[in-house]
């Protein structure tokens, strides 16, 4: 991708920005910028609810862009954050060829997605006798598809699926010789990810921001939400209006007072000092919070800063800059995990679900887990093909022996004996509806690799 112009494209439920960045990793330039607000009901919770409108409202602000327009493709896309699963851990020491299946473990351990699938990627970022520390993110398969197929539909081209906050990480200026807090408040989720000089360490997500300091304006001062969402950037911390001021400070006690168990979680299972915190996201431009959250936290607080010179990149912008900055430079692939576009997601039937996983290891490739279920579906077939010939002599025989008024139940009696003899459930059907029966065969077959493959067919018989 070096030596093309890059798109980072941010959306979260209010609003979506994007930036294009061209030049090299070491001197980029912003070629065009554009910010947009969501109406609701478009995007909720990383889930898209309304894709036209999301689609309409893209196809603008690229085209809205400044200095110029913004092309459709080569995009680096945050994946919501809301919907992403990261998770860092220490390994013992293990072979190369051992990690794919730890990693694994680790993950349906870890990941609450009990009964669905998830992709998910990891990057080694240290390995030394002591034992491996390894970042790994994962996010449900369905939401992955969801988005993949939104942009392919609606022509935006994207090259990677990336993950928010290892962009905050590469567009900030932060002093990586000591552990740094970094707290993205944003609409609905504040996020807490403290990094050292190897990369991300922790990650946690605090289910209070920018909406919840509106709604408690709302239900204490009986105002509206538009109303609310002005005074709340009008006063901040250190309004005129006392009322107001501290109703929005306590709703920031609340934020802070989570923020400050993420940071004493860490330290206490790192026995590592955190000695600066950063605060980026449109809600930490708030009068006042810096400030306050110094005397909080207790520790150095400011706010973020981008890398890219030669412009002030607005903090409402430092996000999709870091995710463009990741398509400027291969260094990032060592210990930046992200999830292939172009990575093919075998289909799962509904019932074989629980724990599927496809594996994206940024080291490894894709594991293409389809290739294990030829065998099963051959077989599969051959049971059909005889249940099928089977079928067509006992018709015929039916057909010889018995009136025609009761020749269709005879046949669906008969149809059911020979697949149920083949381990095949037959859907019950009403008499007087039904003119064809559709059978759901599930077959599950030890290989000769002695992994279990299970497989699902869907056939339909029509009954003349």
């Amino acid at each position: 991708m070096m030596g093309k112009s890059i798109v980072g494209l941010d959306i979260s439920d209010h609003t979506i920005e994007v930036v294009e960045l061209g030049g090299s990793a070491t001197s980029p330039k912003i070629l065009g910028m554009a910010r947009a607000h969501l109406g609701d009901g478009i995007v909720e919770y990383g889930m898209i609810k309304d894709e036209k409108k999301l689609a309409d409202t893209l196809k603008k602000l690229f085209a809205a862009a400044k200095p110029k327009k913004i092309d459709h493709n080569n995009i680096v896309f945050g994946l919501p954050e809301s919907l992403t699963y990261i998770h860092t851990f220490r390994a013992d020491s293990h072979s190369a060829k051992n990690r794919e299946q730890l990693v694994r473990q680790e993950l349906v351990a870890t990941v609450p997605l009990d009964e669905t699938s998830f992709v998910y990627s990891y990057s080694v970022l240290k390995d030394t006798k002591d034992g491996v520390d390894i970042l790994a993110v994962a996010i449900d398969r369905e939401t992955f598809v969801v988005w993949k197929n939104f942009f392919k539909k609606y022509k935006f081209e994207v090259e990677i699926f990336d993950i928010e906050s290892l962009a905050l990480f590469r567009n900030l200026e932060i002093d990586l010789k000591k552990d740094t807090c970094v707290v993205d408040v944003g609409d609905k989720t504040t996020r807490v990810s403290i990094f050292d000089k190897t990369g991300l360490k922790f990650n946690y997500t605090v289910h209070l921001a920018g909406d919840h300091i509106t709604q408690s304006l709302v239900d204490k001062q009986k105002i509206k939400k538009d109303k609310a969402e002005t005074e709340k950037i009008k006063s901040g911390l250190v309004g005129k209006n006392k009322k107001i001021s501290d109703t929005i400070t306590k709703s920031v006690d609340e934020i802070l007072l989570q923020v400050q168990e993420g940071i004493n979680f860490y330290m206490e299972q790192s026995q590592q000092e955190v000695s600066q915190v950063v605060f980026v996201g449109g809600t930490a431009k708030l009068k006042g919070l810096v400030e306050y959250a110094k005397h909080v936290l207790k520790t150095d607080v400011t706010l973020g800063h981008s890398r890219v010179r030669g412009k002030s990149i607005p903090l409402e912008y430092i996000e999709a800059t870091g995710l463009a900055l990741r398509g400027l430079s291969k260094k990032w692939d060592k210990h930046h995990p992200t999830i292939d576009p172009k990575i093919r997601l075998p289909k799962v039937a509904k019932q074989n679900r629980k724990k599927d996983i496809t594996q994206i290891p940024s080291e490894l490739g894709a594991v293409d887990t389809a290739k294990k279920n030829k065998p099963t579906l051959l077989i599969i077939l051959l049971i059909i093909s005889v249940a099928a010939l089977a079928w067509a002599f006992l018709y015929r025989s039916a057909q010889d022996n018995k009136p025609k008024d009761d020749v269709y139940l005879a046949e669906l009696e008969e149809l059911d004996v020979i697949l149920e003899t083949k381990g095949v459930e037959v859907i019950d059907i009403e008499e007087d509806v039904v003119t064809s029966t559709e059978i759901m065969t599930t077959s599950t077959i030890s290989t000769s690799t002695n992994d279990v493959v299970s497989s699902t067919l869907v056939t339909s018989t029509s009954i003349n």
